[in-house]
């Protein structure tokens, strides 16, 4: 009686097992894009789709896990395997691929290729979990950055914001949110007031998809930044540093946020340098034509009789001496920040160069200065 009750048992649970597992339909790529995605609604439901190319030496993890994954009774979303090198949705991936589908987003999985991380990143998908799109108005309100990390760890990316970046960093921001850690990507180009803040910049020398990048860590109070070469398509690299590796990159105080005040100091600075060493004759042709005009002020007899001459004198005397100490602190403020820039970028080490966009401006600006 005992034994057959447990072959009751048994035949429910395989019954139930077969009920709740996934399907695994193998598809083509047209019979793919046909495919109704209205179906897997946010918030509700996704479906996986593995882009494994037959014949792929470099494929039997991504085969395996595609087998676990299938044969997982716990796990029971539609699960769809293409046979095809092509990616559809993602410009950035190549075979093979891990993709989360759903009526509103299609984003790849980039985290470890075992059954329980994609299983939990699935569930951060579903729940609409995305990376953070920062910028000078909401990064400080989003990343409480110079009071602390009262909204967590957070991984900063500064690279260039389009859709196809943001996909990536969103594939990424499904692992890393199961481990508790934000993303945000902030485009230094656009956001130049954050980007001074961290000294960061987009590199001078990019390729088209994978360019070199910035990222830093926000961790309890202390930053992390990435002291090697980065890319955007190192994944791994990525993740590692937000999770373990941060430890072995370059550790400081967090800055604090920038103020009116620095932004008209490096008006400054970037105004006497370009002006000193792109002006020179002009700035000494000013000063000639201001010299000229107050002797000519001095000479004018109208003035001399009308005030005397001592007086008027003594005025000028008076004016040329303030103009002359005024040009004076503003070259000496200048080039006393200008030093003190340049030795702080000399013990703190700088993970990228300068972009070509803020070069191109900063002689545009030069070139009109000088007309």
């Amino acid at each position: 009686m005992l034994s057959g009750e447990h072959m009751l048992l048994y035949s429910l649970l395989s019954s139930l097992s077969l009920a709740l597992s996934s399907e695994l339909k193998t598809v083509t790529l047209q019979d793919l894009l046909n495919v109704n995605l209205s179906e897997y609604t946010e918030g509700s439901e996704a479906a996986l789709l593995f882009i494994i190319p037959e014949n792929c030496s470099d494929c039997h993890v991504h085969s395996k896990l595609l087998n676990d994954i299938a044969s997982d009774v716990m796990y029971s979303g539609d699960i769809f395997h293409l046979n095809d090198i092509y990616i559809p949705w993602i410009n950035l991936l190549s075979a093979p691929a891990i993709l989360f589908l759903n009526n509103e987003r299609k984003i790849p999985y980039l985290g470890p290729l075992h059954r329980t991380h994609l299983v939990n990143a699935m569930h951060q998908f579903i729940t609409g979990v995305q990376s953070a799109r920062l910028d000078d108005a909401n990064f400080e309100h989003d990343t409480q950055a110079s009071t602390g990390s009262t909204t967590g760890n957070w991984l900063v990316i500064f690279d260039d914001i389009t859709a196809d970046t943001l996909q990536m960093y969103d594939g990424l921001s499904l692992t890393l949110r199961a481990k508790h850690v934000n993303i945000g990507v902030l485009d230094p180009k656009i956001s130049t007031r954050t980007a001074k803040r961290f000294n960061m910049s987009i590199p001078l020398q990019t390729t088209q998809n994978n360019p070199r990048i910035s990222a830093i860590l926000l961790k309890q109070s202390v930053m992390y930044q990435y002291s090697k070469n980065l890319y955007r398509m190192d994944y791994e690299k990525i993740l590692q540093f937000a999770l373990t590796d941060y430890t072995d990159h370059i550790k400081g105080l967090i800055p604090r946020p920038r103020m009116i005040f620095d932004e008209v100091v490096d008006s400054l600075v970037e105004f006497t340098v370009d002006y000193s060493s792109n002006c020179t004759i002009h700035g000494i042709l000013d000063i000639s034509l201001l010299i000229v005009s107050l002797f000519r002020v001095v000479t004018n007899n109208n003035l001399q009789n009308e005030f005397g001459k001592p007086l008027v004198l003594l005025l000028s005397v008076i004016a040329l001496f303030t103009v002359m100490i005024f040009i004076g602190l503003v070259l000496i403020v200048g080039f006393w920040f200008a030093g003190s820039f340049e030795n702080d970028d000399k013990h703190v080490p700088v993970a990228t160069i300068t972009s070509q966009t803020k070069d191109d401006r900063s002689k545009s600006l030069a070139k009109s200065k000088c007309e």
